[in-house]
């Protein structure tokens, strides 16, 4: 059974955009085999937001894996925009095996402290792309770099990624209300001054006045 299609990518470009990602997303898949280890089937993503290149990359380019094939790790600067948190989430929940939540795959880097971590995405043992630190200010990526991944320069990536996941935060329950209604929430999100909403029924606020009340 094929667990990837290639789009017929063969080498590593350096032309910006998400094109460039496609192209390096065809040279792991077609490097993988069927009995790949966990690491080597490992895509982990710090991002400054959901709307970033890499992050619009990894929407576009998990659903050419086999379901439950792959390892996924996310971490974001920014949680907005909202739309493009959902469409994230609900590629990650298509490729998982099993009930867990896509939630469980995101997490928060909301302490301000943490925003000096660079853009990094990494697939398996073969690829990773570095770009600005998640607190620039404009939308432009002045750092680009696409490197083959050396023995030395995977393990760094996998424990800087490693080290920021334990320090970020898991995303709020309401970021998903929307998308995942079936999903239980276990007890109110209690907000500055007491504030509550209503989604579905759960007692959770929408992720835009989350937002609003929780600045980071």
């Amino acid at each position: 059974m094929s667990f990837y299609a290639n789009a017929g990518g063969k080498a590593l470009c350096s032309d910006g955009g998400v094109n460039q990602f496609d192209r390096c997303f065809d040279i792991f898949g077609l490097g993988l085999e069927a009995g790949a280890g966990l690491r080597e089937r490992s895509v982990t993503l710090i991002a400054r937001s959901p709307s970033s290149p890499a992050a619009l990359a990894l929407v576009a380019n998990l659903r050419r894996f086999r379901k439950g094939f792959l390892h996924t790790g996310v971490i974001l600067g920014q949680i907005g925009p909202v739309q493009d948190l959902q469409k994230l989430a609900e590629v990650l929940n298509e490729r998982i095996e099993g009930p867990s939540p896509a939630f469980t795959m995101i997490k928060w880097a909301r302490n301000r402290a943490l925003l000096d971590a660079h853009e990094r995405l990494t697939l398996g043992t073969r690829i990773c792309w570095t770009g600005d630190v998640l607190r620039r200010e404009d939308s432009r990526n002045g750092l680009d770099r696409i490197e083959d991944a050396t023995p030395e320069l995977i393990a760094q990536a996998h424990t800087s990624f490693e080290a920021l996941w334990k320090a970020s935060r898991p995303l709020p329950e309401t970021a998903f209300c929307r998308l995942r209604p079936h999903i239980p929430v276990a007890s109110v999100n209690r907000l500055p001054g007491g504030a509550q909403g209503q989604e579905h029924g759960f007692n959770v606020l929408q992720l835009e006045d989350y937002l609003r009340l929780r600045k980071h």
